[in-house]
């Protein structure tokens, strides 16, 4: 990379919708900048699977640990690839104008 560094994003979901979610990293997974997605599903009963993200190639997902809480949920995905830039959201957030 030339002149700037990596952006990681994760997310935190509990019990979302998928299609909310896959709009979401679409519009994510669109971005130069952006070199991977972690979804971090905190459903007891998960949400998404790696399956449903296939044609997404920036996309990590983890799921079947049950409710980490928002913060041990978003250091998964940190602590998972020596990230250097990081950004965080819950699964609220709104993509684009």
């Amino acid at each position: 990379m030339d002149k700037f560094e990596m952006i990681s994003v994760s997310i935190v979901l509990y019990k979302n919708k998928l299609s909310e979610i896959k709009n979401k990293v679409s519009y994510l997974c669109s971005s130069n900048l952006i070199s991977n997605v972690f979804l971090v599903d905190n459903s007891e009963d998960p949400t998404v699977t790696s399956k449903d993200f296939t044609c997404f190639d920036k996309v990590t997902v983890f799921s079947g640990h049950g409710n980490l809480g928002y913060g041990r949920g978003h250091n998964l995905a940190f602590f998972f690839n020596g990230i250097k830039i990081k950004i965080s959201f819950n699964c609220q957030f709104r993509c684009g104008i």
